[in-house]
């Protein structure tokens, strides 16, 4: 079964079938949402809500026994994945490792799909519709008595739910956070955006309180919290640009923008106040120049707003399989912010080590043939894929790290190192570092240490390492990229990034 997800994921991360795949989820996620925002309440012309009843099935959209059977059975699926999620943590179960396999795919997909993807809408607006009552009575399930005990305890159990998936959005947009800057990920994220998915879940979560809850009380005020919901999400992508490639900034744009202009006119009809008109859903037919126009603003924000190094870096990399393990001087800094290093470097070419390695051994052989021992530069990134099994080739032994310990105390005159894609135990991790400065290296401009598996107390250790050496050893040092490691990005800012001396340098 796990080798079944594996290849299925994989074949999603494949950058064209995941265009398609976002673009038709995207689709599935705005017809749903539209599918509640097309009812009486906001005046729509009959003949339009008869059109949009007939695609109604496409956000799950059921009434009277079915709905009380769907609404126990979503209850029960959270509530049941939540206890197996706890016991698989805290149980027996945290020493299997198929188990271990099944509960990551578990959370990939299913955690995907209910929290931000096509199941999103209709588990949402199922478990808000028992708040949702009409004349003393459930709108979805008239004979369920607002008040009476089958309507309290589905409306507890709701709630709790509810909550819980509020705290997933989080959860998985805060563990997912390395994912989305993984240089392989094809809707991968800029450096300094964070928590992306929650955001945008988030403002949809509060979208459909308005449309289910508030319109019945206040048709006016659902449509303007709408459009106050809608139009944030707009403009942060316009202002932020959240994904390095372009698309995926244009597709969002697309969404909110087709959300944000469908709002405007819900509150237009509104306060026309006349169902039989048709003047709304004419103007609403023009949502297409809304939209171009958000991808229009979104397009010259990226001439203000241009990829930084450490996005680009994540190109370079991919581009870079389809090449040598040598890395090519001219092309590591062609489209790279450290010019100052490439000029440093420039006439010292023969004393730079840039390989791309598939195992331990692989980069230290390279070393070794080299001959030249006190280098300007280091370079070493990992080939070896993130499937378990390629694993062994980013590991070191303590016979390794000697070795390379060796080398990098004859670097004096080193400026620039960069060591990725390797899992180092916290003990290897810190001798590096103590023969990173243990003798003075006045040129060490850059440390990256980044997707290199390191957890907080790794990275506190290191920079107090760091910080022992940094003004007598490493004068010159300027910047540690730490982009890729387990990153929790509010605990890292709070506790690294502003108390830490060093919090300065780091990029995360």
């Amino acid at each position: 079964m796990t080798s079944v997800l594996f290849a299925l994921k994989h074949f999603l991360q494949n950058p064209h079938i995941h265009l398609i795949w976002m673009c038709i989820r995207k689709l599935v996620e705005l017809l749903q949402l539209f599918t509640l925002f097309v009812n009486q309440r906001f005046n729509w012309p009959s003949d339009i809500l008869r059109v949009f009843d007939s695609i109604a099935w496409i956000s799950f959209d059921i009434s009277d026994a079915t709905y009380t059977a769907v609404l126990i059975a979503v209850c029960s699926v959270i509530t049941a994945y939540v206890l197996f999620f706890l016991l698989a943590i805290f149980g027996e179960c945290s020493d299997c490792c198929e188990c271990d396999e099944m509960i990551e795919y578990m959370w990939w997909f299913l955690g995907d799909a209910v929290l931000f993807g096509v199941l999103f809408v209709p588990f949402t607006q199922i478990l808000l519709e028992i708040f949702h009552c009409v004349d003393n009575q459930v709108f979805k399930n008239p004979t369920i008595t607002c008040g009476e005990r089958m309507h309290i305890f589905l409306s507890i159990w709701s709630g709790i739910v509810l909550l819980i998936v509020t705290l997933a959005f989080y959860l998985r947009a805060n563990s997912h956070d390395v994912l989305q800057h993984d240089p392989t990920a094809p809707n991968r994220v800029r450096h300094d955006v964070h928590n992306l998915e929650a955001y945008y879940a988030f403002f949809r979560l509060l979208a459909m309180i308005m449309v289910i809850i508030v319109a019945e009380a206040s048709a006016v005020a659902a449509s303007v919290c709408l459009l106050l919901v809608f139009i944030v999400p707009v403009l942060f992508t316009i202002y932020k640009l959240p994904f390095v490639d372009m698309r995926y900034n244009f597709l969002q744009c697309f969404v909110h923008g087709f959300n944000v202009w469908s709002a405007m006119v819900m509150l237009l009809m509104v306060l026309i106040g006349d169902a039989h008109s048709w003047i709304g859903f004419v103007i609403w037919c023009h949502f297409i120049l809304f939209v171009l126009l958000c991808c229009f603003a979104c397009n010259q924000r990226l001439k203000k707003l241009p990829l930084t190094t450490h996005d680009l870096r994540e190109s370079e990399s991919q581009m870079s399989r389809a090449m040598a393990k040598h890395i090519d001087f001219d092309d590591y800094f062609r489209n790279n912010d450290h010019q100052e290093i490439k000029q440093m470097l420039m006439d010292h070419e023969e004393r730079c080590i840039m390989f791309r390695p598939e195992n331990t051994e692989q980069f230290l052989t390279f070393i070794d043939d080299r001959g030249e021992q006190d280098l300007d530069c280091i370079i070493g990134y990992n080939q070896a894929s993130n499937r378990e099994i390629d694993e062994e080739n980013k590991k070191w032994t303590d016979a390794q790290i000697d070795t390379f310990c060796a080398t990098l105390r004859q670097c004096k005159h080193l400026v620039l190192f960069r060591m990725n894609g390797w899992i180092f135990t916290n003990e290897q991790i810190s001798r590096i570092m103590t023969c990173l400065c243990e003798e003075a290296k006045p040129n060490l401009s850059v440390i990256d240490i980044g997707s290199n598996q390191l957890h907080l107390e790794d990275v506190r250790h290191i920079l107090n390492i760091l910080n022992e050496q940094n003004q007598n050893n490493l004068p010159s040092l300027k910047e540690i990229n730490l982009v890729g490691n387990y990153i929790n990005y509010a605990v890292w800012r709070e506790e690294l990034i502003d108390a830490h001396a060093l919090g300065g340098l780091l990029v995360i």
